[in-house]
């Protein structure tokens, strides 16, 4: 390539802007439909894991008692998200409507981030950013959780967008809106801290000259989260590093899994193999792009300015990995792949931002694999081989076969409570060893087994004498779990 060619990539670039300018508004409207279409898809799985505690902590409570479970109870997280699906569950079933303040946020959280790019990284960076916030297994799944981590992180988005534009304007509006969001994210969930602490440093930098509107901004922000400190209960939450112990195999994993892969499957299946790699040569690619603008810029500076808008973002993108990290090593274990969601609207915008540095043809088959490979790895997440469990279905099975007095065993480590919370009708829930007493002659009896724990406890399926077998009903997906259906022989009445 000769010299002379260099210069075309950002008139390319701009031509590509000036049409995504024409066209952001159906763009960026189908992004966030698509994005609330994969969400409500889901609305009615069964409730797994946490969000049973999510269940019990507002399920026929007042709104005061919300409060003060939260506050007392074993939630050990701030309030807000709990309060918004005390709300949304009063809709129907609290199972289904508790789940909608996430997808709500996690869509509303595409076009934030549109907007954020645009001022921050550029429109093509931020367009580019948003349909990986709308399509990415990992914000999908989030954005399905009956948890705080969607809410979160709308709220970062949205204060960090208000600080760039209160420092572009300083109009109070924006610097008051600052203060609201960041309250709101830190009301939602502790993971945030890192994040929220960058923007208050980087403000405060930034402003150095005239430091008083980002000072009293921050201290507020301080100032409203004061009645929540005493709440705080960090060496409560150490059992996270006792089931999910810090490793150097574990974090290297779980800082993939954000935007390309899930939660819950290995980074083999979801992104794949040839995700990653793909992944990895984009991001390769754009920063050889960067590097060699930065090369030809006339008058280029070693380090980019520590106080621009660019500089933000990736402070923001590295925030939670390294914050979480080293308060993991210091403290208290909390690692987990989904505390580093605070950072994902900066990670996507950093990756658009390394798209949109490439020529452009190559911009666009980047643009192509990373939906190809965020779009297969959403649909495989959303198939029965991820889902949450089939608690739901089991429930509604039991209620149209199982009478009241027939015993059901519930052999399961995870389902006990999500399976228990989809009953319509009384059941009588027994342990194994009263299984057999409690079937009448001629009646019928059923365990709920998770294979899991058969395999881990060695639980026996085979009936005693009188009993028999007379059905396994099997329920595959990420927790495969059967129903076993035994009955008395009348004989042995």
């Amino acid at each position: 390539m000769s010299a002379t060619a260099t210069p075309a990539h950002p008139r390319s670039s701009r031509r590509l802007a000036l049409h995504l300018r024409a066209t952001q508004p159906l763009a960026l409207a189908a992004l966030t439909l698509l994005a609330l279409v994969l969400r409500l898809s889901q609305i009615d799985q069964s409730l797994l894991g946490d969000e049973y505690f999510s269940y019990q902590d507002i399920a026929g409570r007042s709104f005061g008692a919300v409060l003060s479970t939260v506050h007392a109870g074993g939630e050990n997280s701030p309030p807000l998200f709990f309060l918004l699906a005390w709300i949304t569950a009063k809709l129907g079933d609290p199972t289904v409507w508790l789940r909608l303040p996430s997808m709500l946020l996690g869509a509303a959280t595409v076009p934030v981030v549109y907007v954020l790019g645009r001022e921050s990284v550029g429109r093509i960076a931020g367009m580019i950013a948003a349909g990986v916030i709308a399509v990415a297994p990992f914000t999908v799944f989030y954005g399905i959780e009956a948890r705080p981590y969607a809410t979160m992180t709308f709220f970062v988005a949205i204060s960090t967008l208000a600080l760039l534009r209160a420092m572009r304007t300083g109009a109070r509006g924006w610097w008051a809106l600052y203060v609201l969001a960041a309250t709101a994210a830190a009301y939602s969930h502790y993971t945030c801290v890192f994040v929220l602490g960058v923007q208050a440093l980087w403000s405060l930098w930034r402003c150095r000259e005239r430091i008083g509107p980002a000072l009293v901004s921050n201290v507020l922000i301080g100032v409203f989260y004061l009645p929540w400190l005493p709440q705080l209960r960090g060496k409560a939450l150490a059992v996270i590093g006792s089931l999910y112990p810090l490793g150097v195999s574990r974090v290297l994993g779980d800082l993939l899994r954000p935007i390309p892969g899930h939660p819950a499957a290995p980074l083999r299946a979801i992104p794949t193999i040839a995700g990653l790699i793909a992944f990895a040569l984009i991001v390769v690619a754009g920063l050889a792009a960067l590097g060699r603008r930065w090369h030809a810029t006339p008058g280029r500076r070693l380090v980019p300015r520590a106080d621009s808008d660019g500089a933000l973002i990736v402070a923001l993108a590295f925030a939670t990995p390294v914050g979480l990290l080293l308060y993991s090593l210091l403290a208290t274990d909390l690692w987990l792949p989904r505390g580093l969601s605070a950072s994902i609207p900066a990670a996507a915008l950093a990756l658009g931002a390394l798209v949109a540095a490439l020529p452009r043809r190559v911009a666009v088959a980047a643009v192509l694999a990373i939906a190809v490979t965020l779009l297969a790895g959403t649909a495989r997440s959303l198939g029965p081989a991820y889902d949450r469990g089939p608690y739901r279905t089991l429930a509604n099975y039991l209620d149209r076969v199982a009478r009241p007095p027939d015993p059901i065993v519930l052999a399961t480590y995870a389902g006990a409570g999500p399976l228990l919370v989809q009953f319509k009708h009384a059941h009588t829930i027994v342990r194994k060893p009263a299984l057999w007493s409690h079937i009448g002659a001629g009646g019928t009896g059923y365990m709920v087994l998770d294979e899991q724990i058969a395999r881990f406890l060695h639980v026996s399926t085979v009936p005693p004498a009188g009993f028999v077998l007379i059905a396994r009903r099997h329920y595959g997906g990420g927790l495969a779990t059967d129903l076993l259906t035994y009955r008395r022989r009348p004989a042995e009445a």
